[in-house]
C-alpha cells in the first residue's frame, strides 16, 4: 500500500471506533506514556491538541499541567504558515486556528531547543518509529534535528510492520499503543 491508501484505511478505522472504546484505549496509552522515564523527567513537553479520532492525550496534558511541566502546543504563524510551540496553562486558552486545530492564543513562544519531549500525532506507525502523518510535513520539519525525545501515541490498529517512508520522513523515538511501548530511537 502507498501512503494515501494507508491514510484512507486508518481514517476509516478511526471513524468506526466507538467513542467509549476510543476513550478507554486513550487512557491506557496515556498511562503507559506517563510511566516512561522520559515523560517523568521532562520539564518542558510539546503536545498535540487531539482531534476527533486521534488518541485523546488530554489525561496526559492535564497530568503534565498539574505536576508543573511547561506544556506547549503547536501554533501556526499566520504570516508564514510555520508551526511553532506556544505555552498554555488551561484548555480555555485554546482557540481555533488553521485546519480547525485548537491552538494557544497569545502564549509565550518557545524554541524547540528547550523542549525535552514532543508528543507526536500521526496516522500510521511501525515498530522502528517510522510514521505517516497527515501529509503537511509539520512534524517532520520539527523533528529534523530535534535533540529531545519524541513519543507517538497510537491505537494498535495504526501499527504496520513496514511503512513506505521517504528520506524526509523523520521517525519518532517511541511508539506507544494500548499493548506495547516500542523503543525505536537510534541513540542520539
Amino acid at each position: 500500500m502507498n501512503k494515501s491508501e494507508i491514510r484512507d484505511e486508518i481514517k476509516s478505522k478511526r471513524k468506526s471506533l466507538e467513542p467509549a472504546e476510543s476513550g478507554r484505549i486513550s487512557r491506557a496509552v496515556c498511562r503507559k506514556i506517563s510511566s516512561l522515564g522520559v515523560w517523568k523527567k521532562a520539564k518542558t513537553a510539546a503536545v498535540y491538541i487531539p482531534l476527533p479520532g486521534e488518541v485523546d492525550i488530554w489525561p496526559l496534558i492535564n497530568e503534565g499541567l498539574s505536576t508543573g511541566k511547561i506544556i506547549l502546543a503547536p501554533f501556526i504563524l499566520p504570516e508564514t504558515g510555520k508551526a511553532v510551540f506556544s505555552r498554555f496553562h488551561d484548555k480555555k486558552e485554546l482557540k481555533p486556528g488553521p485546519f480547525g486545530l485548537l491552538q494557544p492564543e497569545g502564549g509565550e513562544i518557545h524554541s524547540r531547543d528547550v523542549i525535552d519531549v514532543i508528543i507526536v500525532p500521526g496516522l500510521a506507525f511501525s515498530p522502528d518509529g517510522s510514521r505517516i502523518g497527515f501529509g503537511k510535513g509539520y512534524y517532520d520539519r520539527i523533528l529534523d534535528g530535534f535533540r529531545g525525545e519524541s513519543i507517538a501515541p497510537a491505537f494498535e490498529f495504526q501499527m504496520y510492520d513496514d511503512l513506505p517512508v521517504s528520506s524526509h520522513d523523520i521517525p519518532v523515538d517511541y511508539v506507544v499503543n494500548e499493548r506495547i511501548v516500542y523503543i525505536c530511537r537510534k541513540f542520539k
